[in-house]
């Protein structure tokens, strides 16, 4: 602002307020702001006080100060959750408001509609990437146009899980999350819906990992991260990774115990998931990388225990020992010589466990479906 008087008397002048400077001629003033900024706007009067002569007081001039008074500031979002950027501005002659993208694309205009102060509101939703935004105030008469400085909103995401694992039953594994920023943790059984808090280690900031020991059943698992609101620094919300399924190896059929007589064929069934390699054992021995195994006109030598190993790239598993039981006659019934009218018997044994049952036959007729011992006794001619 300036400041003359007509009279060639120097005058000492002095202003409301803000710096004065004196330039040549001596008679003009001028108040000079380095760098206005909106306490400074207001009305000023400059005062020439002129010695003896008296004093003049010019009439006020006002100040009008055009700004930028609330910048947007960086903000947090959480990956498919809203942000929201605020901006204000002030002077006369203000236009609008408008948004723009780093880009320089427009996304939203908020007219002043006559007034000297606007704030607007930038609402973004689903935020899936880092993005910068920046407002402008449009001022006219004259004209003048006021940029903001870049806005970054920052996008926190979940940017590592654990793969899908397989395991072998009986096993331990330990699932991680890594989340940005520092995020509140949990962890939930994806069927049940049900919060895992077992075996959750939850100390390191960003990250958390769950630990599954002696697993025996399959289990699909999820990592949920919760952010809280902070005002002016991001609106919160939550996060679920994708599904992380445990599978667990087992044994799907384990061999029984088999009772076979003696020269005929028996089989001993082991089966497991995801194909297993299947090995066979008698009495801790190898004897067979073929699954089923086939044991083939057995023999009393073939009588004793076995058991298969399954073995997958996790590990192995050792299925229960199982026995063979092999049936054989061991005395036959013997020809004999009986006096008419008197008896005889005949009998017979055999290596038997669990017992059954004999049946006796003359010329491959039953004789006496009643009896199930292992004598018989002839009482007559007759039956000779």
């Amino acid at each position: 602002m300036m400041c003359q008087t007509t009279n060639h008397i120097t005058p000492t002048f002095s202003w409301t307020s803000g710096p004065v400077v004196t330039d040549d001629p001596v008679w003009v003033s001028s108040a000079v702001w380095s760098s206005v900024s909106l306490s400074d706007e207001g009305q000023y009067t400059c005062t020439a006080q002129f010695a003896d002569k008296g004093t003049l007081v010019s009439t006020p001039a006002t100040l009008h100060v055009r700004a930028i008074t609330t910048a947007p500031v960086d903000q947090m979002a959480v990956s498919g959750h809203s942000a929201a950027l605020t901006c204000s501005a002030h002077g006369t002659g203000l236009v609008s408001i408008t948004w723009l993208h780093s880009s320089g694309t427009e996304l939203q205009v908020d007219p002043a509609n006559s007034a000297v102060d606007l704030t607007s509101t930038l609402s973004l939703t689903d935020m899936t990437q880092d993005t910068e935004y920046r407002c402008r105030a449009t001022f006219q008469s004259p004209a003048l146009v006021l940029d903001s400085e870049l806005t970054l909103v920052y996008v926190y995401e979940i940017t590592e899980v654990s793969d899908d694992v397989t395991v072998v039953s009986g096993q331990t594994t330990t699932l991680s999350c890594v989340a940005e920023g520092t995020p509140t943790f949990f962890w939930t059984d994806v069927q049940s819906g049900n919060q895992i808090t077992a075996n959750v280690d939850n100390t390191q900031a960003g990250s958390s990992t769950l630990t599954l020991p002696t697993l025996t059943s399959d289990i699909d698992v999820a990592c949920h991260v919760t952010y809280a609101a902070a005002p002016g620094v991001t609106l919160g919300g939550s996060l679920t990774s994708d599904t992380v399924s445990v599978t667990v190896n087992d044994i799907t059929t384990h061999p029984a115990n088999k009772t076979v007589v003696i020269g005929y064929d028996t089989t001993l069934e082991c089966e497991g998931r995801n194909s297993p390699n299947i090995t066979w054992y008698k009495d801790n021995t190898l004897i067979s990388s073929t699954s089923p195994l086939t044991l083939q006109s057995v023999e009393m030598s073939d009588q004793t225990s076995y058991y298969c190993r399954l073995t997958w790239p996790q590990g192995s598993l050792t299925s229960d020992k199982v026995r063979v039981t092999v049936l054989d006659i061991l005395v036959h019934p013997m020809s004999g010589i009986a006096v008419d009218g008197g008896a005889t018997s005949a009998s017979c044994s055999a290596a038997l466990h669990p017992a059954v049952t004999f049946r006796w036959y003359k010329d491959n007729v039953l004789l006496d479906p009643s009896s199930g011992d292992d004598w018989y006794t002839i009482t007559s001619s007759s039956d000779a």
